[in-house]
């Protein structure tokens, strides 16, 4: 072996390393705590999904805009997407509540969809779109946000329902 291949694999083998250590400080520093909140976050959402499920009596899936999360700025990363996305499904399970609505939301509300956008206004941004998605536009700053947003779908559905 001359010399130059020498050299280029023992490069290639400390960028090995190099690599293996960092992905080992990664999920080092994500860490079991971590991974047991998304876990809880994920299944704090999927229960709340349920819940305005079976009020509605209509299947409503969720769709996660995980890019649009990425914009969340430094230092406030701690805040959980599905922790936002089940404050839609609390707002509409608690329009479910009122029979007159009720039997809109099976044949109007398809599906959630979630993503973050800063310069949402207190749910403000919460739509119905024609494919019949809720459109969950959060910013980290939106607290209380389904009974905010009960009202905003509430009108959607009287548009829609017409």
């Amino acid at each position: 072996m001359n010399r130059i291949s020498g050299n280029f694999l023992r490069l290639v083998g400390t960028l090995g390393a190099l690599a293996f250590v960092c992905m080992a400080i990664t999920s080092v520093a994500a860490g079991p705590k971590e991974d047991k909140m998304k876990v809880r976050w994920a299944e704090d959402l999927d229960r709340h999904k349920e819940n305005a499920e079976k009020a509605c009596g209509a299947k409503m899936p969720y769709t996660l805009d995980a890019v649009s999360w990425a914009d969340v700025p430094a230092g406030e990363q701690g805040y959980s997407m599905g922790e936002y996305c089940a404050s839609c499904y609390i707002a509409v399970e608690g329009i479910c509540g009122d029979a007159a609505y009720k039997p809109y939301v099976g044949k109007l509300i398809k599906r959630v969809d979630c993503r973050y956008d800063k310069d949402s206004e207190q749910g403000k941004k919460v739509k119905i779109k024609k494919d019949g998605a809720i459109d969950c536009a959060f910013n980290l700053y939106d607290s209380q946000f389904q009974g905010k947003a009960k009202p905003i779908l509430t009108k959607e559905i009287d548009r829609l329902a017409q």
